[in-house]
């Protein structure tokens, strides 16, 4: 009989250590969850930061891939006094334009001018920006299609070689 109260409370000593050992690591799981939460929002802001208006994107590496997630989605050509809104509605890429040393395959951008203004600027450089994908500066955006010919709405060509 005394056998058998060892062997229980060896078995019993047993199930409490496995439960402190599951304990434990589930507690390990519940903090490295709050550290891997806790860290989850810098990636956030750093990616956020990334891709803000204030990041300025170089023309020279930008490409069709870079627009593509932005179809259909308002972009702004800012001004001192007013702010453009330009419709993104097309991409159009151009392998058969590339020089044999091109870095890129060239593209062109469609946008849409959904309101009365239109963009006038003498030099034609312009800021064209968006959230979630930055800022480029001296862009060259031509007008293809006047509000006549387009029910209302002028519509406009980037083209980047």
């Amino acid at each position: 009989m005394a056998e058998k109260r060892t062997s229980t409370k060896k078995a019993a000593a047993k199930k409490a250590a496995a439960k402190k050992t599951t304990g434990k690591k589930a507690a390990g799981k519940k903090t490295s969850s709050r550290k891997a939460a806790a860290k989850k929002p810098a990636v956030a802001k750093r990616a956020t930061k990334a891709n803000s208006i204030d990041t300025r994107r170089d023309l020279g590496t930008v490409s069709a891939s870079d627009f593509e997630p932005h179809l259909n989605q308002i972009f702004e050509a800012p001004f001192t006094d007013r702010t453009v809104a330009l419709r993104l509605v097309a991409v159009h890429e151009n392998p058969a334009g590339a020089h044999p040393n091109s870095a890129r395959t060239p593209f062109s951008l469609i946008f849409h001018n959904e309101t009365a203004s239109v963009l006038l600027n003498g030099d034609g450089g312009y800021t064209l920006q968006r959230e979630g994908f930055g800022r480029m500066e001296n862009i060259l955006i031509t007008p293809i299609v006047s509000p006549g010919e387009s029910g209302g709405k002028t519509v406009y060509q980037v083209c980047l070689s």
